[in-house]
């Protein structure tokens, strides 16, 4: 038998419209019996449910069960009257981790939310397959019955480990990608694109099989799943040339990865590794990607600005046409002299085109003619997402 006095168990009580409040009573010299004995037949409880371990990659908790404990939603059992005791169970044992007494004013409660405290998570250690149950002992029974276990995977420790210098922007626990050295040295041409380019991601602090690596060449993001064979000694994510080409050219693309481990845990980003891309696309050398906002909604009755950055080697100069594609709709844009030396150009894609692309997720690009219609060249594409308003 295991004693409040001698289990120091956490019982909850409720107060109206408050939170359940956790009270210690290592003092209160009544005794408990787990659900070892004989329970009613008539009576069958339904599982425990953690709203929040559904979040992110996989079922499970996450490092934020450390400092927040882990709320336990559970169903109204049948005949959970007053005076009824609640008891939650936190992995292996038979020690509760909290205990709530149904109180007069929860008649009307479908059901009930109780909080394992950031301590007992803490205690209790992460674990692959931890069973969470509760029992239930009604008022006028000698004994409890007891839910079926939901097995969580418990993951308090994220991959990469703590930031051990937060004033960066990154995570400093990471080291940067590693791209070939006569990548880092000379860029990327269309040569160097055809046949790929190996980026070297380097074994992490809590490194484990399922970890999913996002790796982002500019614009662009890839994914790799780290198996068994690979924890403890790295990866090597290949981006291939179709990737490279709708990234585009860029003087200094970004490359970079962050880690996101299976219940969710993410490391933040690793340092950006800069690199030169030219792979001379078109006749004029370089055009990037338009930038797009993500998603628009609604009736943008004032249309949609899309942002063209200019560089160096666009060659763009006064009298140029843009032809901006936003998906099926083309609109024109004529180049000023005072926008050439802007760092970008700036087109508004008005209603009646954004209405005639229609929903989607539709493709923003452009091209670039002189005022003769000669010297085509087409920037790498962004994506937006369009959900309008049915009229």
């Amino acid at each position: 038998m295991v004693t409040l006095a001698s289990a120091a168990m956490l019982v909850v009580t409720a107060t109206a419209g408050a939170r359940a409040e956790v009270l210690d009573t290592t003092t209160a010299g009544a005794s408990y019996t787990p659900g070892a004995a004989a329970a009613p037949d008539e009576f069958s409880e339904d599982p425990p449910f953690v709203p929040r371990a559904g979040q992110g990659v996989g079922v499970g908790v996450g490092a934020w069960a450390r400092q927040e404990g882990v709320d336990v939603w559970i169903p109204r059992p049948i005949e959970a009257h007053p005076g009824t005791r609640l008891t939650v169970f936190w992995g292996p044992g038979s020690v509760p981790a909290v205990v709530h007494v149904v109180a007069e004013d929860e008649y009307d409660k479908d059901h009930f939310l109780l909080h394992v405290p950031a301590r007992v998570v803490r205690e209790t250690g992460d674990s692959p397959d931890l069973a969470l149950r509760y029992e239930v002992l009604r008022v006028g029974q000698t004994s409890a019955t007891s839910s079926d276990a939901v097995h969580l995977r418990v993951k308090t420790v994220g991959p990469g480990g703590p930031d051990w210098n937060p004033l960066t922007p990154y995570n400093d626990s990471l080291t940067r990608p590693e791209p070939p050295e006569h990548v880092i040295h000379y860029g990327v041409d269309a040569e160097q694109a055809a046949r790929g380019v190996p980026v070297r991601i380097a074994a992490y602090p809590n490194m484990t099989a399922g970890d999913t690596i996002t790796l982002a060449w500019g614009s662009q993001r890839l994914e790799h799943v780290v198996g068994a064979d690979e924890v403890g000694w790295g990866v090597t994510v290949v981006v291939s040339d179709e990737t490279i080409r709708r990234a585009g050219d860029d003087l200094g693309l970004g490359l970079a990865y962050e880690v996101t481990d299976v219940v969710g845990n993410r490391s933040g980003w690793s340092e950006t590794v800069r690199l030169r891309v030219s792979l001379q696309l078109g006749t004029r050398g370089y055009l990037a990607a338009p930038v797009v906002p993500a998603e628009v909604t609604g009736v943008p009755l004032t249309g949609v600005p899309v942002s063209i950055p200019i560089h160096e080697l666009s060659g763009i100069v006064p009298g140029d046409v843009v032809h901006l594609w936003w998906g099926s709709a083309k609109v024109i844009h004529t180049v000023s002299i005072r926008e050439v030396g802007l760092e970008r150009i700036t087109v508004n894609v008005g209603l009646v085109s954004i209405l005639a692309a229609g929903n989607g997720d539709l493709k923003v690009s452009y091209g670039i003619r002189d005022h003769t219609g000669a010297g085509a060249s087409d920037s790498p594409e962004a994506v937006v997402h369009v959900s309008l308003l049915s009229t």
